[in-house]
């Protein structure tokens, strides 16, 4: 019994691995019990291939769509603590005027009068006219107006980088733009 097995194996494994490596040359649809090549030797075809299904289609990754509403949830990559720290921040500054709702890149130079104290009046995107003075705070970053000159106010802002490091920033506003 032990030989019939033995012996019986290393065709059976030769079958198998030809099966699955495609090595066999299939015989003509229809046509069971026609011998086929594996391997050097002749082994008999038991049954014909199963007939495909004819109603089953694939489905196209075009048919299948996706929508994530990400509506009162958090952005999935930003820390936590950049969040809290960002929302604690939002809740100690109040915008008081005007002045701090606007980059300062959107700031307008008109005027500077220099008699006994330094103003400078600039005109905003709104289209309104506000004036200036040493120390007062303008711009989205909390900058601060340091000198007023005859033809330039200085604006010293604290800009975050990506890292949460404050730098500071001068930003120069010209009464009128120099000619290239």
């Amino acid at each position: 019994m032990k030989k019939n097995w033995l012996i019986a194996l290393p065709p059976l494994m030769a079958l198998a691995i030809a099966a699955t490596a495609g090595g066999a040359t299939s015989p003509a649809p229809g046509k069971p019990g026609k011998p086929v090549a594996v391997a050097g030797k002749a082994v008999l075809n038991a049954a014909a291939p199963a007939p495909a299904i004819a109603n089953s289609s694939p489905v196209k990754p075009e048919d299948e769509t996706f929508e994530y509403n990400a509506d009162g949830r958090r952005d999935p990559f930003l820390s936590l603590v950049y969040v809290q720290k960002q929302a604690q921040a939002n809740k100690k500054r109040k915008i008081a005027i005007p002045l701090e709702e606007y980059d300062l890149s959107d700031f307008q130079l008109e005027a500077v009068v220099i008699s006994g104290h330094r103003y400078a009046m600039v005109k905003l995107p709104n289209g309104k006219y506000y004036d200036l003075r040493i120390g007062t705070v303008a711009g989205v970053n909390g900058g601060r107006v340091v000198r007023i000159s005859r033809n330039s106010v200085t604006i010293v802002e604290s800009i975050p980088d990506f890292k949460g490091v404050k730098h500071n920033n001068a930003v120069t506003l010209r009464l009128r733009k120099e000619e290239e």
